[in-house]
């Protein structure tokens, strides 16, 4: 297990690496004349690339520091190691899957992204329609490297050695990525593929994806189907479900805005607990 690379490495690597594409989008331009008539758009569009580089090199940051922690920490664990050529075979089938669905949705958003250019070129000024251009050009660029070409390193990461997942109640290591919930679901099921049944420990989380923030589901599948792994298994799923049900017992912590009119309307903790002892002094 001390060969695990941390996976969240690549993405602070690319992230900066985006930060740096937007620096050269902005200055570029200053030393190139064709160029130098669309500085403004350049600026626009390197400033977005920029700032987001650094934004999601920090998100990933403090995900690499948990990552760390994980996996030096004692907590309990359940560590499995595969046969490459089971293992090989789940991750090719995943990965068949992943690519028809991101076809898809490529092709669907593409769609959108030329009407939206085809009707911005025809609303505005006639010095003005170069935006459009640029409008449909970042966004389709966009659309290739988050929905075509960053679901690549699903098969990247998947395919690393060691051939291995390591589960905990609320973080985990599956398929070369890792995971960390608040709230998760947790079961051991069968993924039929029509050709072979795999038993897997499926965890369905929520979690911030191209799409927003949705529920997703990821299966640890299991190195064997004896016994002892099975019961292995269900025991950390339970142990997973009811650390759910403990966090959802402490309540849905709430946003400044929602503290701030429960406060207005006396109905925050302190405010209660002012009129509990009003009550008892009365």
């Amino acid at each position: 297990m001390n060969d695990i690379q941390n996976p969240l490495k690549l993405n602070i690597i690319l992230s900066l690496v985006a930060s740096i594409l937007g620096i050269l989008v902005v200055f570029v331009p200053g030393m190139v004349a064709d160029i130098g008539p669309y500085q403004f758009y350049c600026n626009y569009f390197g400033i977005i690339l920029i700032a987001g580089g650094i934004l999601f090199a920090l998100f990933y940051f403090k995900r690499y520091k948990a990552f760390e922690s994980f996996m030096k920490s004692d907590e309990e664990k359940i560590c499995w190691e595969y046969d490459d050529a089971l293992y090989e075979s789940f991750i090719g089938e995943l990965n068949a899957i992943q690519k028809k669905a991101s076809k898809k949705k490529f092709f669907i958003l593409l769609a959108i992204i030329v009407v939206l250019s085809v009707i911005l070129f025809f609303m505005l000024g006639e010095e003005s329609k170069m935006l459009a251009v640029a409008f449909g050009m970042f966004f389709a660029v966009t659309a290739i490297v988050f929905v075509l070409i960053a679901p690549n390193s699903f098969r990247l990461r998947a395919t690393n050695k060691p051939y291995c997942s390591i589960i905990g109640v609320d973080q985990a290591y599956m398929m070369g990525r890792y995971h960390s919930w608040n709230r998760a679901r947790a079961k051991v099921k069968e993924h039929d593929n029509g050709q072979h049944v795999y038993r897997v420990l499926a965890i369905n989380y929520e979690a911030m994806t191209v799409n927003g923030k949705l529920f997703r589901e990821w299966n640890a599948l299991m190195p064997n189907e004896n016994s002892e792994t099975i019961q292995i298994a269900k025991g950390m799923a339970n142990k997973i479900n009811r650390r759910t049900k403990e966090f959802e017992g402490k309540g849905k912590k709430k946003d400044i805005l929602e503290r701030l009119c429960d406060k207005m309307l006396g109905r925050s903790d302190g405010a209660k607990d002012d009129k509990k002892r009003k009550k008892k002094d009365i």
